[in-house]
């Protein structure tokens, strides 16, 4: 019987040592396969950019089974990322054209968020290419099949990013005519004749 109780003490203590070992294994993801030799582009963990020709802006979308979707999905996220950055340097651009104006506080933030507004709706109709997509295959020890990890860059120019600019004047000017508001009409006109003279630079 001291025998029996030994040899089950003696499995337990083994079957408990391989659940532990097991535990400490944990998740393992292997790489299968990349687009490219090299490692990761820096730009993967750059989501904007700025340069003297324009902006870049990058996104990206982890553990995804389906290639076409994860880069259609990662180049959605790189157009937020962009438009999102590119909407708090024109905050800042068309509050300090504004500022100094006799228009109230409340009347100032509108006209700004109006700007903002028509000026993401350029941004989406505008210059933002696709520039490139960088993926990983990889596989994890504890999933059947492998998954994709996919960033995507994508880019507007200076030139881009000024039209879309006139182009939001343009909406503002049009918008405080119809609302007969001169002061902010006023306003929109000279960021508009601004923005303009700069295209002709």
């Amino acid at each position: 019987m001291k025998i029996i109780c030994k040899l089950l003490a003696m499995v337990m203590a083994f079957s408990i040592a391989g659940c532990a070992a097991g535990r400490h294994q944990g998740f393992k993801e292997e790489l299968l396969e990349t687009s490219t030799d090299s490692d990761r582009p820096a730009w993967v963990s750059k989501t904007f950019k700025e340069f003297k020709n324009g902006f870049e802006f990058s996104g990206g979308v982890t553990d995804i089974s389906d290639y076409a979707l994860g880069v259609s999905e990662a180049r959605s996220e790189a157009i937020k990322n962009g438009v999102v950055s590119l909407q708090i340097k024109v905050r800042s651009e068309f509050t300090r054209f504004i500022e100094g104006s006799n228009m109230p506080p409340d009347a100032v933030g509108k006209w700004v968020g109006d700007g903002i507004a028509y000026l993401s709706e350029s941004l989406y109709v505008s210059g933002i290419q696709q520039r490139e997509v960088y993926y990983e295959k990889a596989k994890s020890n504890i999933e059947y099949r492998p998954h994709y990890n996919i960033w995507v860059l994508c880019s507007i120019s200076a030139e881009d990013y000024l039209t879309a600019k006139i182009d939001a004047a343009q909406r503002l000017v049009n918008k405080y005519q119809q609302e007969s508001n001169q002061e902010a009409r006023q306003k929109a006109e000279e960021l508009l004749d601004s923005l303009r003279e700069e295209q002709t630079i």
